[in-house]
């Protein structure tokens, strides 16, 4: 008789089978996605549609809060808890209270101890949210194998389409026959829509014309492929499939049992994979079953329900969970788990989104066509895209952000309850309307709609911070001075200003970059100072900054690897020495009467006749004296407009970028503007190399051309802070070309990129021929 064990055993999904084989005790055993269900809450996929109904916003939006929610810690202590946390906590009670979280009760079932069976790495993301909830457990790590060690791609059922088809199934109130619909996709998501209806237990009709083209005709061959048996579970019905699938394994299993008898031998391996091969590929498929058809085209067959699904790469993707709750909030609040960080939910490790969004296409279908003629147009109209939104949205926009669009009616545009894209648009939507409202004190529909959905949710900035942003523009007042942070947006796109300086839409940036970069800045000022002996002594990161292990991880190897150019960095500043020097100098310069521009200088060396300025770069930037032309690379330019105002007894010699992370040789380099053939040699020596004369390619300015391109320089900056004043903030991206090649890009790495939705065709193309000088740069 086999003894009886009472521990509760918890197996990783792919040692499941295994370990009950080779048990010999009777052990209740539990898989472990099983055990994360328990764990991280497993709802009731209503539970989305009705936290969307009940705070008025999207599924997609829904289904983060809600899954935000269910991964808060235990006793939280909601007075000190910030307002999202606040948020989570009424959702999760919301859900508790209408008994959409399953996970209350049978989370007791672990709480009487339970094992941990596998591998180390397997049990990683539980063991935490174990320890949280005083759940007790022992550990029985097996021997790790070889096979172990492969990597095993994402491959988890996307939950997050399948909660939408699920919706969209509830949707159909009086289509009982699934033969009656059909579905329009492109054919490379067909797989993963059938996949998903294998999974809810929806019947579609495979439309396959031979066996060989079905996916379980190819598990089959993948096993005789290694020469492997066949296991059970995949021979015997699964309780989810379908009547043509079962069909399937009837035949397949019948052909696998006649290769043993006419293949006895094991030295026919090679014929016998190409005999099933060929069985497969003769054995035609006739659609005998009833359920839903997916097609890559419409047959507009009459009596048919059509629904065309619209993945599209041009429809946002749904917003992660990362933009919800900040990293600090998450390591506080929640657990500090990779399924947390990232809500992945493709199949191919999200190379392609997938966006079901029951607001855009979903609950759309066509009908009693008249006739075949113009099909495409007809499903245009019948399932128009986003962009004919958002072009009704950008030339709204210019309206409603000029004073004539004091009256303008947004709800005549916009039926925002219904058509809802991003988390993104919606904040920027509503910052725009709560200023317009603090501007000219009129509240539309539109607006109070905004307001009680968003005034508790979004994190905007402070209302005093909003007041006296909003003032200065209200009244144009002129702005009294301005960074070259601000006036480089503006120069950019005047909408991404717009965004980021007056509606102070929070800017995702790269922090770790961002603080290595002040980090090897700090040590170098320090070192151009005589307060330490060299560069390496002040590389010290912060004890303030609470990074995470990877964080760290990954900063420590940028420091490492700038440690390789201190060398020639230190031997450089030490050939300054025959000069005075500035070090992180910040000066504010008065342009005109009313403006002062502020200029924060790295490095200014200068002697009793000439200046030399230096920057130092940690990223991989770059200089180019024609961009300057179209208001790009304006740094340096702006250096020197600063200079030639503070130090009118001497002369320039130029403007330069030190590089410390353009490549990984050892030396620094330099890129950067001459005014004059040679005086740079003079101050710099070895360290550049020989400049050309001066040619239209060239960034070198003759000393005789320098007056005058200033002053082009200073009008550029006063005309766009005049347009600032004058609240011009239209969408105008620029893209600069030079012949082919994409030299700039207003709209690269923006995060504003999703508020406006300005297509390709819209971009302002600046196109620069320098065939001969292009070539020569590259000599």
């Amino acid at each position: 008789m086999i003894k009886k064990d009472d521990n509760c055993y918890i197996v990783d999904d792919e040692e499941y089978f295994s370990f009950l084989k080779k048990r010999k005790t009777l052990t209740k055993v539990i898989k472990k996605s099983e055990v994360k269900n328990i764990l991280f809450g497993e709802v009731d996929y209503k539970a989305y549609i009705s936290v969307a109904k009940k705070y008025n916003i999207s599924y997609d939006l829904a289904k983060i809060y809600v899954d935000n929610a269910l991964f808060l810690k235990e006793n939280i202590d909601l007075v000190s808890a910030p307002n999202s946390v606040k948020i989570l906590c009424e959702i999760k009670e919301f859900l508790t209270s209408q008994n959409m979280i399953y996970f209350s009760s049978r989370i007791n079932i672990l709480k009487k101890g339970i094992v941990l069976y596998g591998n180390p790495c397997d049990f990683i993301d539980i063991i935490p949210v174990l320890n949280d909830k005083k759940i007790p457990f022992t550990e029985e790590y097996r021997q790790m194998e070889e096979k172990d060690i492969d990597v095993k791609f994402y491959s988890d059922r996307p939950v997050e389409v399948v909660d939408t088809l699920q919706y969209f199934l509830n949707t159909l109130k009086d289509e009982k026959d699934y033969h009656n619909i059909e579905i329009i996709a492109p054919l490379k998501y067909q797989k993963l829509l059938k996949e998903c209806f294998h999974y809810i237990g929806v019947p579609f009709i495979e439309n396959k014309s031979s066996l060989k083209e079905t996916d379980i005709a190819n598990i089959y061959l993948s096993y005789l492929k290694k020469d492997e048996e066949i296991p059970e579970e995949v021979k015997n019905y699964d309780e989810t499939d379908s009547p043509y699938v079962k069909e399937q394994k009837n035949i397949l299993n019948e052909m696998i049992s006649n290769l043993k008898v006419i293949f006895p031998n094991e030295e026919d391996k090679k014929i016998k994979l190409e005999y099933f091969i060929s069985q497969l590929e003769n054995t035609k498929l006739s659609n005998i079953e009833e359920g839903i058809e997916i097609k890559n085209a419409p047959s507009f067959t009459e009596g048919k329900t059509l629904f065309i699904l619209g993945f599209s790469e041009n429809i946002i993707p749904a917003v992660k969970d990362s933009s919800y709750l900040s990293d600090e909030l998450k390591k506080k609040y929640s657990y500090d788990i990779k399924t947390y960080e990232q809500n992945e939910i493709s199949e191919k490790h999200l190379k392609e989104r997938i966006f079901l969004a029951k607001e855009v296409y979903l609950s759309n279908y066509i009908e009693d066509f008249e006739d075949l003629s113009n099909v495409e147009d007809k499903i245009k109209n019948a399932f128009p895209r986003d962009e004919k939104f958002h072009n009704i949205f950008e030339s709204e926009l210019k309206k409603y952000i000029s004073n004539s669009a004091k009256n303008c009616s947004q709800q005549k545009y916009f039926n925002l309850k219904e058509k809802r894209l991003n988390k993104e648009l919606d904040k920027f939507l509503y910052a725009n309307f709560e200023l317009k409202k603090r501007l000219f004190g009129n509240e539309s529909n539109i607006e109070r709609y905004f307001k009680n959905k968003f005034d508790k949710e979004l994190d905007l900035k402070s209302i005093d911070s909003f007041d006296n942003s909003y003032k200065k523009i209200a009244k144009k007042c002129h702005l009294k001075e301005i960074s070259y942070s601000k006036i480089s947006t503006y120069f950019e796109c005047p909408f991404k200003y717009y965004c980021k300086n007056i509606l102070k839409i929070d800017k995702n940036e790269d922090r770790l970059s961002t603080d290595f970069g002040t980090i090897v800045h700090e040590a170098i000022r320090r070192y151009s100072l005589k307060e330490i002996n060299s560069i390496a002594d002040g590389l010290v990161i912060g004890p303030d900054k609470n990074y995470s292990s990877k964080e760290l991880y990954y900063l420590n190897k940028m420091i490492e690897n700038f440690k390789e150019k201190i060398p020639s960095l230190e031997e450089f500043l030490n050939s300054l020495d025959n000069f005075k020097i500035k070090v992180e100098d910040e000066k504010k310069v008065q342009l005109n009467q009313d403006l002062k521009y502020v200029a924060k200088f790295d490095l200014v060396a200068y002697d009793d006749d000439k200046y030399v300025i230096f920057d130092y770069k940690t990223g991989q930037d770059s200089f180019s004296l024609p961009l300057v032309e179209e208001n790009f690379n304006m740094q340096l330019p702006l250096y020197l407009l600063s200079c030639s105002k503070l130090y009118k007894d001497k002369k320039a010699v130029g403007a330069y970028l030190v590089l410390l992370g353009k490549d990984k040789s050892a030396a620094i380099s330099f890129d950067g503007v001459s005014v004059g053939e040679n005086e740079v040699q003079l101050v710099l020596d070895d360290y550049f190399k020989k400049l050309r004369k001066p040619k239209e390619f060239s960034n070198i300015i003759d000393k005789n051309d320098y007056s005058a391109w200033l002053e082009k320089v200073e009008n550029e900056l006063i005309e766009a802070v005049k347009n600032i004043e004058d609240y011009n903030f239209d969408i105008k991206p620029k893209v600069v070309k030079f012949n082919t090649t994409e030299k700039e890009n207003s709209c690269s790495y923006c995060s504003f990129e999703n508020c406006c939705m300005v297509k390709r065709e819209q971009k302002k193309f600046i196109i620069k021929r320098f065939k001969k000088e292009e070539k020569q740069d590259e000599e």
